[in-house]
């Protein structure tokens, strides 16, 4: 195949940080095993007694069986419902209904009844929450009454006033309330404002103090970013997910009393394991695992270490239910296309099939279709929105599902210009397929979905680091071409050159990765400056490949003033490189 290289101007080209946000987080599923093993719940937590779990799943939340992997849905409508948490009683669940899936507004569900409790007024937070034992209060990171930003606090239900516990902005998302309610942990990282993450090394400070305020104790200093807490049941250890000693997140127990010594790793796996939660007898963890692409829940017998794959057996949606066959063509060919979804009923709530990708986007739960599916819907009207790249229109259409009926709906995408006949090829030399910022594990399968539902004709892939030692999809890199790409979607993992002072660099068509992968992060393999990127444009051009560089400036007054800028620039241009 002969391509021609497409300016930045051309329509067909997808921008470079549609595309990275398009691919670091989102996808479609392998379907490797059965979807009920890995539907892609997210955020469980176990409720006081031990037998269920709650946990968001396409924009809901749910509770789910531990026993029978039963799932029964518990809140509805429009917003994205995230991170719930049991009061001690189990008869409420704090959580957060999101627009944008990270900040939401804070909300309490009344469990046996299924109404919202009314609050006082409303306050927006974000990441986790955490019921103080006594019910009367909520541990989060609040938008602050008196302080611009969020602070780490408590929302007083009664009064809905917030009381900060700490105001500093280093205290992120990362945090856990004790299971006595007494103490509070959190973490920190070395990163400064206005400075490429992981500029100052990796390394985490965890922090204790009591949930009634006072100053922290520096517990330990972990060698490795900490992006989730939680206290074990008997609130003398922790588990800690990190990526330590990789690119994909592990979960470690690390002991109170002795914190340096005698902390150790308990899962293992080549995806992430996150979301851990406890049994109140501290028998059971449960915990998300995405191996295969969707998240799955897992138990592990912390006794044995014996893990359990959670079969999610039902999904009772409340409602009656039909059946959509769905299926996406191309109007003038009527050839079955890949494409981007978003199915959405008249309440404001999102649907995708079991096991998805989804993504949460502009207010969109979005999903790709290979080609067609078959899944499970709640009677009621719904539209249903269809995308597949820029170069074709967007198709809406408005469709009810009958209980009991199975509603064919066929969409026929329209173009209205074909590059590609016109000799043009739509291409993106900056794709980060796994990053370690979302929920699922993207594949070569998942990743040629995305590309093919976008219309995206030639895909490149980046190896690279993000902030440490861990070097993301290297076990995809091949020298060429990967086998399941075709005429219509090239997949070639090549590699992103990231120095922390002199600019990041995509490195194309290569036979062979360019060591070393990345330059200039501290306390890692690689802390110097060491070789500058015109020594690497030379390794890449001794194998016919290509250099450039990624995300050059993003102020054009100042283009050195972004952490992430080309300061090397205008010298390898001088040198032709």
């Amino acid at each position: 195949m002969k391509l021609k290289l497409v300016s930045w101007s051309t329509v067909t080209l997808i921008c470079v940080f549609g595309a990275y946000a398009l691919f670091q987080n989102f996808s479609s599923t392998d379907r490797v095993i059965s979807t009920s093993l890995s539907i892609g719940a997210i955020y469980p937590r176990i409720s006081p007694d031990g037998t269920q779990a709650a946990v968001s799943y396409q924009g809901s939340l749910w509770r789910v069986s531990l026993e029978t992997g039963a799932m029964a849905r518990l809140t509805s409508g429009e917003g994205f419902d995230i991170q719930p948490a049991w009061s001690q009683d189990g008869e409420q669940i704090a959580f957060l209904r999101t627009r944008g899936f990270y900040t939401g507004e804070l909300r309490i569900l009344e469990v046996s009844s299924g109404q919202e409790r009314e609050l006082p007024r409303l306050v927006s937070a974000r990441g986790k929450l955490f019921f103080h034992p006594n019910g009367e209060r909520i541990l989060g990171s609040f938008r602050s009454d008196e302080e611009d930003g969020y602070v780490l606090g408590w929302f007083e239900i009664a009064s809905g006033k917030v009381n900060a516990l700490r105001a500093s902005p280093g205290w992120r998302q990362s945090f856990a309330l004790s299971h006595s309610g007494n103490w509070v942990i959190a973490a920190t990282d070395q990163d400064q404002p206005g400075h490429q993450g992981g500029n100052f090394g990796p390394y985490t400070d965890l922090w204790q103090w009591p949930s009634g305020g006072g100053e922290p104790r520096l517990l330990t200093q972990f060698p490795a970013r900490v992006y989730d807490l939680h206290w074990r049941s008997d609130d003398r250890a922790l588990y800690v997910v990190t990526d330590l000693g990789g690119a994909h997140y592990d979960i470690w127990e690390i002991p109170l009393d002795d914190p340096d010594h005698g902390r150790r790793q308990l899962t293992f796996g080549q995806g992430d394991e996150d979301s851990p939660s406890v049994t109140p007898s501290g028998s059971r963890l449960l915990y998300t695992d995405n191996r295969y692409g969707p998240t799955s829940l897992v138990l592990r017998d912390l006794n044995t270490g014996n893990e359990a794959w959670l079969d999610v057996s039902a999904l009772d949606f409340s409602d009656s239910t039909g059946t959509l066959q769905l299926s996406v063509s191309d109007a003038a060919t009527g050839r079955p296309i890949e494409a981007r979804v978003a199915i959405r009923d008249q309440q404001g709530q999102y649907y995708a099939p079991p096991g998805s990708l989804y993504r949460f986007v502009a207010n969109d739960l979005q999903f790709y279709l290979d080609r067609s599916d078959r899944f499970e819907l709640p009677a009621g009207v719904y539209r249903i929105k269809v995308h597949r790249g820029p170069e074709y229109q967007v198709e809406e259409v408005d469709f009810t599902i009958q209980p009991g009926q199975v509603r064919e709906l066929a969409v026929r995408l329209r173009r209205w210009t074909d590059q590609r006949s016109q000799g043009w090829y739509s291409g993106e030399s900056h794709i980060h397929a796994n990053y370690g910022y979302g929920h699922w594990y993207n594949s070569p399968r998942t990743a040629r979905l995305q590309g093919a539902g976008e219309d995206l004709i030639v895909c490149n892939f980046m190896v690279a680091n993000s902030d440490g030692d861990g070097v993301f999809d290297r076990e995809f890199f091949l020298g060429y071409p990967d086998p399941l790409s075709d005429e219509d979607t090239v997949l070639y993992w090549n590699q992103e050159f990231r120095s922390t002072i002199w600019g990041h660099m995509t490195l194309l068509n290569l036979t062979r990765l360019v060591e070393p992968i990345f330059s200039g992060f501290p306390h890692t393999t690689h802390p110097h400056d060491y070789p500058t990127n015109a020594m690497i444009a030379d390794h890449v051009h001794d194998q016919d490949g290509h250099v450039n560089y990624t995300h050059p400036a993003h102020n054009v007054k100042d283009p050195y003033l972004s952490a992430y800028s080309a300061k090397e620039l205008p010298i390898d241009v001088a040198l032709g490189k």
